[in-house]
């Protein structure tokens, strides 16, 4: 799932779910005023970053990092 639909998943934009979101955003008082653009974009943005959710994009940079030391060391 991703917010277009993009490589043959669901597209979040078209789901039911996203209806859902925009309600729940607009019941809590502190967001209640926030356009559907304004929640869009922050969804959006969640999507970009869920492929690090559990720091995967962290681990993998510092698994390089080391593979870059030992190289380097062995030269």
């Amino acid at each position: 799932m991703n917010w277009k639909g993009v490589n043959g998943k669901r597209s979040f934009n078209q789901m039911e779910s996203k209806v859902l979101l925009i309600r729940a955003v607009r019941k809590c008082a502190i967001s209640g005023t926030a356009t559907d653009t304004e929640i869009s974009q922050h969804a959006i943005r969640w999507f970009n970053l869920a492929t690090d959710r559990g720091g995967g994009r962290k681990e993998r940079s510092k698994q390089a990092e080391e593979e870059t030391t030992e190289y380097r060391r062995a030269l």
